[in-house]
């Protein structure tokens, strides 16, 4: 988005993913990322100072030497994620963006209600120390960006009406299908309104719940959905298939879903492969911060999608019109899945408002003009 419009220094660890080419305007350097010692070195530094511990994870000298030789010769830096908020002191006096994405302390805080008694003090701490991060990041930036409504919300109760005005909101990106999905037919009748149903998925109704199988909020979703939803569900609709795709399942996750007699696919060469054939999608997840993706991914799929109110939150759609949202409740959550299998209808039309929502919020042109104007007061 950025290098399209302005010269642009992509400041990446060494060993990552080639960036993609956008044109003689983007130039790439790298830095070398801290070996095991610095970072063990980087995490007691951030815990004497007050840091967030995870940030001396990425404390690296040789990022600290090229953002003080880089920084003098731009006009703008844009720091991306509060991990880095170690190195402020090397952008010297240079105006700042900073892009957290999510907020990692309303990540941790929201996991310490989930997640076992033991780590719960643990989290707490370390998202408090995340908070205060936060605040010095705003305070310091001319702007404090993040890809969630619920994200903004959350930093506007905590950081004080005073840096209130300086947090906008851009979300992700996400390319959006130019065809109709396969899933997804448009049926019409005359004389009537265009009604939408789906296409039928196969002999069997899939449930498909997708994305990093590895990340706490979608591990706990997912065992919550297993232990107390699913089995519901099949004495209900012997015939329904549920599938978990993605990366990283941990050993438990791999456990819960053999024994509930679901399917694992893990690490799809493509995941909207594994989405188009699926009948609802689900994002149960009760934890977590930004923009779930997975929500974003199945509406490009053309596929509905039963969330969790907090899941919603964390996108910009209507509850009831772009997504079903559900309390995190078992008999609550069998029904509204029970009641979309027997009507396509609705499913259909969840699914094109969903598909809708996407091309109006998250596609390239909608972000690509959101990053500009948040920037443009800053590049005058």
């Amino acid at each position: 988005f950025l290098g399209a419009a302005h010269e642009v220094t992509l400041l990446a660890p060494r060993g990552g993913h080639a960036p993609l080419s956008l044109g003689p305007k983007l130039r790439v350097e790298t830095y070398e990322p801290p070996g095991r010692l610095a970072q063990a070195i980087g995490v007691l530094g951030a815990l004497f100072s007050g840091r967030p511990l995870q940030s001396g994870l990425f404390q690296s000298g040789d990022l600290a030497r090229k953002l003080r030789a880089l920084a003098p010769r731009h006009e703008l830096v844009v720091l991306q994620l509060e991990r880095l908020v170690g190195h402020l002191p090397d952008l010297g006096g240079t105006p700042l963006v900073v892009d957290l994405i999510d907020s990692l302390a309303l990540n941790l805080e929201r996991r310490a209600v989930f997640d076992s008694r033991l780590l719960r003090p643990a989290l707490r701490f370390e998202a408090g120390r995340l908070l205060a991060a936060e605040r010095r990041l705003a305070e310091r930036a001319s702007k404090l960006l993040v890809v969630s409504e619920r994200d903004c919300r959350y930093l506007e109760q905590r950081l004080g009406q005073t840096l209130v005005l300086k947090i906008e909101v851009v979300p992700l990106a996400m390319p959006v299908p130019e065809d109709l999905p396969p899933t997804l037919k448009l049926w019409k009748k005359p004389g009537r309104e265009p009604a939408f149903e789906l296409a039928a998925a196969g002999v069997r109704p899939i449930l498909a719940i997708t994305g990093n199988l590895g990340y706490f909020p979608t591990v706990d979703g997912a065992l919550w959905f297993l232990r107390q939803v699913w089995p519901a569900v099949r004495a209900a609709r012997p015939e329904v298939r549920l599938q978990l795709a993605g990366a990283r399942p941990p050993a438990r996750l791999r456990a819960a879903i053999a024994r509930a007699s679901a399917e694992l696919i893990e690490s799809p060469p493509d995941l909207r492969a594994a989405l188009k054939g699926a009948t609802l999608a689900l994002a149960p997840m009760r934890a977590g911060s930004g923009l779930p993706v997975k929500i974003l991914e199945a509406w490009a799929a053309g596929v509905p999608v039963v969330a969790t109110p907090w899941a919603a939150a964390g996108v910009s759609g209507r509850t009831g019109e772009d997504c079903a949202a559900v309390e995190p409740d078992p008999a609550t959550w069998c029904r509204e899945i029970l009641r979309l299998l027997d009507d396509p209808t609705e499913r259909g039309r969840l699914a094109e408002s969903g598909r809708r929502r996407l091309a109006a919020e998250y596609g390239a042109e909608s972000v690509g003009a959101r990053w500009r104007e948040a920037l443009a007061p800053l590049l005058a």
